[in-house]
Protein backbone atom coordinates (compact mmCIF):
# COMPACT_ATOMS: atom_id res chain seq x y z
CA UNK A 1 0.00 0.00 0.00
CA UNK A 2 1.48 3.52 -0.69
CA UNK A 3 1.20 6.84 1.10
CA UNK A 4 -1.34 7.76 -1.25
CA UNK A 5 -3.54 4.94 -0.76
CA UNK A 6 -7.25 6.61 -0.15
CA UNK A 7 -9.79 3.76 1.05
CA UNK A 8 -13.38 3.99 0.06
CA UNK A 9 -13.68 7.17 -1.89
CA UNK A 10 -16.84 7.92 -2.49
CA UNK A 11 -19.07 10.87 -4.23
CA UNK A 12 -22.78 11.72 -4.46
CA UNK A 13 -24.22 14.13 -6.59
CA UNK A 14 -27.43 15.68 -7.78
CA UNK A 15 -29.56 17.81 -9.51
CA UNK A 16 -33.41 18.19 -9.25
CA UNK A 17 -35.36 20.61 -11.02
CA UNK A 18 -37.39 22.54 -8.69
CA UNK A 19 -40.47 24.46 -9.49
CA UNK A 20 -44.13 25.07 -10.58
CA UNK A 21 -46.46 23.59 -13.62
CA UNK A 22 -46.95 25.82 -16.81
CA UNK A 23 -49.58 27.41 -14.96
CA UNK A 24 -49.44 30.97 -16.25
CA UNK A 25 -46.10 33.19 -17.73
CA UNK A 26 -46.05 35.20 -14.41
CA UNK A 27 -46.16 32.18 -12.30
CA UNK A 28 -43.91 29.94 -14.00
CA UNK A 29 -40.88 32.87 -14.38
CA UNK A 30 -41.34 33.54 -10.56
CA UNK A 31 -41.45 29.82 -9.66
CA UNK A 32 -40.07 27.84 -12.85
CA UNK A 33 -36.45 27.15 -13.82
CA UNK A 34 -34.73 26.69 -10.42
CA UNK A 35 -32.56 23.89 -10.38
CA UNK A 36 -30.94 22.86 -6.59
CA UNK A 37 -27.43 20.81 -7.46
CA UNK A 38 -24.82 19.55 -5.29
CA UNK A 39 -22.27 16.96 -4.43
CA UNK A 40 -21.13 14.87 -1.10
CA UNK A 41 -17.82 13.50 -1.06
CA UNK A 42 -16.44 11.33 1.38
CA UNK A 43 -13.52 9.15 1.81
CA UNK A 44 -11.27 7.52 3.97
CA UNK A 45 -7.97 8.96 5.46
CA UNK A 46 -4.30 8.40 4.14
CA UNK A 47 -2.01 6.21 5.73
CA UNK A 48 0.28 7.26 8.50
CA UNK A 49 3.54 5.64 9.36
CA UNK A 50 4.71 5.58 13.56
CA UNK A 51 8.06 6.57 13.52
CA UNK A 52 10.80 5.33 15.44
CA UNK A 53 11.86 8.23 17.30
CA UNK A 54 15.27 8.94 15.20
CA UNK A 55 16.72 5.87 15.98
CA UNK A 56 18.67 3.63 13.33
CA UNK A 57 18.23 -0.10 13.41
CA UNK A 58 19.32 -1.27 10.08
CA UNK A 59 21.16 1.74 8.83
CA UNK A 60 22.44 5.13 9.48
CA UNK A 61 20.73 6.97 6.86
CA UNK A 62 17.44 5.20 6.95
CA UNK A 63 15.73 5.73 9.95
CA UNK A 64 13.29 2.88 10.87
CA UNK A 65 9.25 2.56 11.48
CA UNK A 66 7.92 1.48 14.97
CA UNK A 67 7.34 -2.18 15.79
CA UNK A 68 3.43 -2.18 17.68
CA UNK A 69 3.40 -4.52 20.23
CA UNK A 70 -0.23 -4.50 21.78
CA UNK A 71 -3.63 -2.64 19.78
CA UNK A 72 -3.75 1.19 19.40
CA UNK A 73 -6.69 2.63 21.24
CA UNK A 74 -9.43 3.67 18.86
CA UNK A 75 -10.86 7.37 19.06
CA UNK A 76 -11.36 10.41 17.64
CA UNK A 77 -8.62 13.18 17.30
CA UNK A 78 -8.34 15.35 20.30
CA UNK A 79 -7.05 18.47 20.85
CA UNK A 80 -5.41 18.41 24.34
CA UNK A 81 -3.54 21.62 24.66
CA UNK A 82 -0.53 21.24 22.29
CA UNK A 83 -2.15 21.06 18.96
CA UNK A 84 -4.41 18.61 17.41
CA UNK A 85 -3.39 14.85 18.13
CA UNK A 86 -4.30 12.12 15.88
CA UNK A 87 -5.04 9.72 19.51
CA UNK A 88 -7.59 10.30 21.95
CA UNK A 89 -5.34 8.46 24.15
CA UNK A 90 -1.95 9.55 23.50
CA UNK A 91 -0.27 7.65 26.17
CA UNK A 92 -1.92 4.70 25.29
CA UNK A 93 -0.82 4.85 21.67
CA UNK A 94 2.57 5.35 22.71
CA UNK A 95 2.44 2.31 24.89
CA UNK A 96 1.36 0.24 21.57
CA UNK A 97 4.33 0.80 20.15
CA UNK A 98 7.98 0.18 21.12
CA UNK A 99 11.59 0.72 19.13
CA UNK A 100 12.27 -1.41 16.36
CA UNK A 101 15.44 -3.68 16.86
CA UNK A 102 18.48 -4.40 15.32
CA UNK A 103 17.51 -6.31 12.19
CA UNK A 104 13.83 -5.58 12.53
CA UNK A 105 12.06 -3.25 9.63
CA UNK A 106 9.19 -1.90 11.96
CA UNK A 107 5.59 -1.61 10.52
CA UNK A 108 4.93 0.95 7.71
CA UNK A 109 1.56 2.33 7.60
CA UNK A 110 -0.33 0.80 9.90
CA UNK A 111 -2.34 3.54 10.71
CA UNK A 112 -5.10 5.60 8.88
CA UNK A 113 -5.73 9.83 9.37
CA UNK A 114 -9.29 11.18 9.34
CA UNK A 115 -10.91 10.81 6.51
CA UNK A 116 -12.02 13.85 4.04
CA UNK A 117 -15.27 14.95 4.10
CA UNK A 118 -17.06 18.02 2.15
CA UNK A 119 -20.65 18.98 0.51
CA UNK A 120 -20.74 21.38 -2.18
CA UNK A 121 -23.90 23.46 -3.57
CA UNK A 122 -25.31 25.55 -5.83
CA UNK A 123 -28.81 26.97 -6.60
CA UNK A 124 -29.34 28.30 -9.77
CA UNK A 125 -32.69 30.08 -11.62
CA UNK A 126 -33.29 29.82 -15.34
CA UNK A 127 -35.25 32.72 -16.67
CA UNK A 128 -36.48 32.44 -20.92
CA UNK A 129 -36.60 35.73 -22.63
CA UNK A 130 -39.55 37.62 -23.29
CA UNK A 131 -38.39 38.49 -26.77
CA UNK A 132 -37.83 34.87 -27.98
CA UNK A 133 -38.16 31.38 -25.88
CA UNK A 134 -35.21 29.94 -26.87
CA UNK A 135 -33.22 32.56 -25.47
CA UNK A 136 -32.06 31.84 -21.55
CA UNK A 137 -30.39 33.93 -19.24
CA UNK A 138 -29.01 31.75 -15.97
CA UNK A 139 -28.25 33.07 -12.80
CA UNK A 140 -26.49 30.61 -10.09
CA UNK A 141 -24.95 30.58 -6.37
CA UNK A 142 -22.29 28.38 -6.13
CA UNK A 143 -20.83 27.02 -2.46
CA UNK A 144 -17.98 24.81 -2.09
CA UNK A 145 -17.21 23.08 0.93
CA UNK A 146 -20.83 24.09 2.62
CA UNK A 147 -20.58 22.23 6.14
CA UNK A 148 -17.90 24.46 6.64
Amino acid sequence: MGRFAIERPGAVKGAPLLGAAQANRLTDALLGGWQLSGIWTQSSGLPVTVQNGRAWPTDYWVAGYATQIGPVPRGSDTHNGNGPNLFADPAGAYAAYRCTLEGETGQRNGLRSDGQFSVDSALCKRFTMPYNEHHTVQVRGEAFNTTN
